[in-house]
């Protein structure tokens, strides 16, 4: 409740990884649990197999904000088996690769941030990353 209260009073959110992944309406992650429903979409197993995409991979990003324009091109760290597919693709930040599966890697819808790689263990990309957001926090 205090996530979604966040969302309606328009503060920022940030959801990294699993975080992300709980921003959206229903996972297959746990037999199809649902989410919190501020993002529309499902997260899928990107290997049937469960393997994990662990380490660095880099992003692609077609928008033109500050932040994609860190991302766009950037190598960051990954720890995942499972990915975000937002109904609205205008809110996908950039996407990745794993294998043969391009997945989206972050997303931003108003308030909302969404990582899918760890900022937090992306080197100097990550920091700059979290403080451009952190410049919109009133």
């Amino acid at each position: 409740n205090a996530i979604k209260d966040f969302h309606k009073k328009k503060k920022i959110i940030i959801g990294i990884c699993l975080g992300m992944q709980l921003l959206f309406d229903e996972s297959e992650e746990n037999n199809c649990k649902q989410g919190l429903n501020i993002l529309s979409g499902k997260v899928i197993s990107l290997q049937k197999n469960k393997k994990l995409n662990i380490g660095w991979s880099q992003n692609y990003s077609e928008m033109n904000s500050e932040i994609s324009k860190i991302i766009n091109l950037s190598k960051t760290y990954f720890i995942h088996s499972y990915a975000a597919f937002p109904t609205d693709k205008s809110i996908i930040l950039s996407k990745s690769k794993f294998n043969n599966s391009t997945f989206c890697s972050s997303v931003n819808h108003e308030n909302v941030y969404g990582f899918q790689f760890h900022p937090e263990k992306s080197g100097n990309i990550g920091l700059s990353i979290l403080k451009q957001i952190s410049k919109k926090i009133k």
